[in-house]
């Protein structure tokens, strides 16, 4: 019988033997796939029951090697030290060693409301199956409880074809007591055919979208909120306590006039604590803004998967920030000349962005022509004060095709400028 007074030692104990548990021919069928370099990624949620703490927590298991003891072989996790785990096909039981003994962890021959004798509480186990989602679809589950009339209930849950996907703990001994939930995220798994990367979907999702306010001369900041399927937050008299699944954002950006472009430059924003928030900042060259570029920018998310995955948003084109001539970066220069630049993206689908400068107060015409003449939409038609502007074009309904699109200004005087661009729509 193993038992401990610390409550922390039980619960790293615990996690222990619910991880070691994958071992031989029988589990790597069924309830726990073996080979080394198998990874399973589990959230942990604990909390003190009458306490004011709370957490939450990842947990990353690998199979790291296989030793021979007494002619058996074991399976060692990363995390699990000297201790080994072997599965015995014969009687389809489960064993862990500690301190050169060997216990009975699980037996899989046994079925739903069987009990065994469990070898680290010397407590009956009684065996559980149930079918849970997992992986990516719908798989039979097998486990235990144990009830200890100290430190409470246990359960740990094996999903066919998977691995672990639940641990629950409930202590309730001397001391504050203390609960624990676990539950499976990701699993990498290698077979005879290659890697398996079982990854049920993420919504990553970001919200807030700036509309940037200029702080300093030459800086730009924000906030935005990033999130994720697996992320979560918890409740306690401290306050609340949030688990990101958000491994980084990071903006991508280049400046471009229409014609030039600079390179694309990535900039890692920063996550701020106590929330899902992330600080958004750049740092802008004002030299671009005064000879007519705008900054096209995006965000790639990267999430805390065992293979981490990336999200663009946009998940297509660009976002836009242009020089609003009522915010200074260093002096409010209105635009010296009328001009119109070429759209960007080009080729686009199914939006783009137009952009145009107005020397002095005028009216404005933008309409949108198909190849063979005929007016396809009428983006503006409006007397604008001078300055710098832009239109987002969406082009939904269009066709494939090349378009135009022409700008007029006009005045008193007549007409000013006028000028029209190529536009190609490719779908």
């Amino acid at each position: 019988m193993i038992k401990g007074k610390d409550t922390k030692l039980k619960i790293e104990l615990l996690i222990l033997l619910f991880f070691g548990s994958a071992l031989y021919s029988y589990c790597q069928e069924t309830y726990f796939p073996l080979a080394v370099g198998n990874k399973w990624q589990m959230r942990f949620e604990t909390e003190d029951v009458f306490g004011p703490e709370c957490s939450i927590f990842l947990k990353e298991t690998e199979i790291i090697s296989t030793f021979l003891k007494n002619n058996k072989l074991y399976y060692d996790m990363n995390h699990c030290g000297r201790n080994g785990w072997r599965y015995s096909d014969e009687e389809e039981r489960l064993y862990f060693l500690i301190s050169e003994e060997e216990y009975l962890f699980m037996d899989f021959s046994l079925n739903h409301g069987d009990t065994f004798p469990h070898g680290e509480w010397s407590l009956p186990a009684m065996v559980i199956e149930e079918v849970k989602f997992v992986g990516g679809k719908n798989r039979q589950c097998k486990g235990f409880i144990v009830d200890d009339p100290y430190d409470g209930e246990k359960t740990v849950l094996y999903a066919e074809g998977y691995g672990p996907v639940l641990e629950n703990l409930y202590y309730d001994g001397l001391g504050p007591d203390y609960y624990s939930y676990g539950i499976s995220l990701k699993s990498v798994q290698y077979t005879d055919t290659g890697m398996v990367h079982f990854s049920s979907y993420d919504n990553i999702v970001l919200s807030g979208i700036p509309g940037f306010i200029y702080l300093e001369e030459d800086i730009l900041e924000d906030t935005v909120v990033v999130n994720s399927t697996y992320s979560k937050s918890c409740n306690s008299s401290n306050g609340t306590y949030y688990f990101s699944y958000i491994d980084s954002v990071i903006i991508e950006m280049h400046y471009f006039d229409g014609t030039n472009s600079t390179e694309t430059i990535r900039v890692p924003q920063q996550k701020l604590s106590n929330s899902f928030d992330w600080k958004i900042s750049l740092e802008l060259d004002p030299a671009y803004f005064k000879n007519g570029y705008a900054v096209y920018y995006k965000f790639r998310i990267v999430n805390k998967d065992l293979i981490p995955q990336a999200k663009y948003h946009p998940a297509s084109g660009w976002n836009y920030l242009k020089y609003n001539p009522s915010l200074s970066l260093q002096e409010n220069i209105p635009p010296e000349t009328y001009h119109i630049s070429q759209n960007f993206p080009n080729p686009f689908n199914p939006s783009t962005i137009i952009t145009y400068s107005l020397a002095d107060e005028a009216f404005v015409e933008l309409e949108v022509f198909d190849i063979l003449g005929n007016s396809v939409a009428c983006l503006l038609n409006e007397k604008q004060a001078a300055g710098e502007y832009s239109v987002d074009f969406k082009g939904n309904e269009l066709s494939s095709g090349v378009y135009i699109c022409k700008c007029t200004v006009s005045s008193d005087k007549g007409i000013q400028y006028e000028k029209a661009i190529k536009m190609i729509c490719l779908k």
